[in-house]
């Protein structure tokens, strides 16, 4: 579980940092790309969990994520908790292969940025209309979330088979006395 937690740190450590390199009109004069790297590992690291486990999981790396965007502490918590229970149920039904896990990963990312936008609008944060923040920032975020997403499935198929290894050498290790 370490690994996987260290694992979510670490994508949305990118996420920041890709922030930084793709900057953010918050004007919405251009098109807009916001990284779910972070996101998208938190939703696979969740699928294997229990429920409490990725609840307190989804809710702690919420509250932090909310630390570093302004006025959104209780936002992003919350967003990322019914995104995940959404995205838990069908999340059963979806194997291990790259490209269900990506469709899993890009409509949860999709689900969590139209929670988002609907939030925004009904706070009046933003003057969007629904066509309007589609093709300007849904596509975008989309197209480029799915080119990263493959990145982080193939990185957490590699944390998975880590763990596995770490197990089974664990196993291994183990002696039991039959006396």
């Amino acid at each position: 579980m370490i690994y996987q937690v260290i694992f979510v740190m670490i994508c949305f450590i990118l996420d920041f940092l890709l922030g930084y390199l793709f900057p953010i009109d918050y004007a919405a004069r251009s098109l807009v790309f916001i990284p779910s790297l972070g996101f998208s590992a938190l939703i696979l690291v969740a699928k294997k969990r229990t429920l409490l486990d990725a609840t307190i999981l989804v809710l702690f790396s919420g509250f932090i994520y909310g630390l570093f965007i302004l006025d959104t502490l209780f936002v992003y918590p919350i967003l990322f908790t019914v995104v995940m229970l959404l995205t838990r149920f069908w999340a059963n039904n979806v194997n291990d292969t790259v490209s269900e896990l990506g469709i899993l990963c890009v409509a949860s990312i999709v689900i969590k940025d139209y929670l988002l936008y609907v939030f925004m609008f009904d706070q009046n944060l933003i003057r969007m209309n629904l066509v309007q923040w589609m093709s300007d920032y849904l596509f975008l975020s989309v197209f480029y979330n799915a080119l990263f997403v493959v990145v982080v499935i193939y990185f957490y198929r590699h944390i998975n088979k880590l763990e596995t290894l770490i197990y089974q050498r664990k196993q291994k290790k183990e002696r039991v006395n039959w006396r």
